[in-house]
């Protein structure tokens, strides 16, 4: 049941990119993180196409803190911003994609609040912590669909229009702890609610990721990314075994390489 549309066992590539990025002066940070993902894979299930794409998404979150007098806390100015790059096809579909390029485009804004802490073993240097909490009270949530063949309703938008935007209260954390050189667990956790009942809904993803280098080159992941979006249309749920909870879980090995 991913992002309504659904799936089946299979063999498959993914490629996944983040980059980070930071700058520091004096009380002002300002940090961004990049991230793309793609995930194709080939199943006996599709008789229209060989190379099918399951999952494909690229990310940026970035962040303006100014430090307050509460140590490790800071106000703060967010910007997060998602889209498929590529046009993909639910099985067995020879004309209407699920996803394109800006199709959906979801943006997430607002100013809050933010917890910051870094933590390092004194025993081994690869033994590290980072947490950080953004909380935003004062958020908006926009959802845009720019192709026409589309159905807008997947997304929670009205049909006959392109758009929607919702305001409402965003949590985002994000943990990643090393144990060591070799094994490390990330985590990110986004909560998103509406104000107004007339609209009221809740966005929420757990995203889930335990990682084991090998060596420098050769890793293995496994990953479980959880999600619940009740603001899409009900025959959605209906035919969803878990309703609006949906669940992507994965096991992989390949190469990498970290600097």
């Amino acid at each position: 049941n991913w992002n309504g549309v659904g799936g089946d066992k299979n063999y498959n590539i993914e490629n996944y990119h983040k980059f980070f990025t930071k700058y520091k002066r004096n009380k002002v940070t300002f940090e961004n993180t990049f991230e793309w993902r793609l995930n194709m894979m080939r199943t006996p299930a599709d008789n229209v196409r060989s190379i099918s794409i399951t999952d494909d998404f690229f990310r940026v979150y970035s962040t303006l803190s100014l430090e307050s007098f509460v140590k490790n806390w800071s106000y703060t100015v967010n910007l997060e911003g998602k889209t498929p790059l590529f046009k993909s096809y639910p099985r067995n579909e020879k004309s209407r994609p699920r996803l394109d390029l800006l199709s959906p485009l979801e943006v997430n804004t607002g100013i809050g609040v933010k917890y910051n802490l870094e933590w390092k073993s004194k025993k081994d240097k690869f033994n590290t912590l980072k947490l950080s909490a953004d909380l935003t009270p004062l958020s908006v949530q926009y959802r845009y669909v720019k192709s026409d063949t589309i159905d807008v309703a997947l997304f929670g938008i009205e049909k006959g229009k392109k758009s929607k935007a919702d305001i409402g209260t965003t949590l985002n954390v994000n943990l990643e702890y090393n144990f060591n050189k070799f094994t490390s667990v990330y985590s990110r956790l986004k909560y998103f609610t509406t104000y107004f009942a007339d609209s009221n809904k809740v966005i929420a993803e757990w995203e889930n990721r335990w990682d084991y280098n090998l060596n420098r080159y050769l890793a293995m992941s496994l990953s479980l990314y959880l999600r619940f979006d009740d603001g899409v249309k009900q025959e959605v749920k209906e035919k969803a075994t878990w309703g609006y909870f949906q669940y992507n879980e994965r096991l992989s090995f390949g190469l990498t390489y970290k600097w």
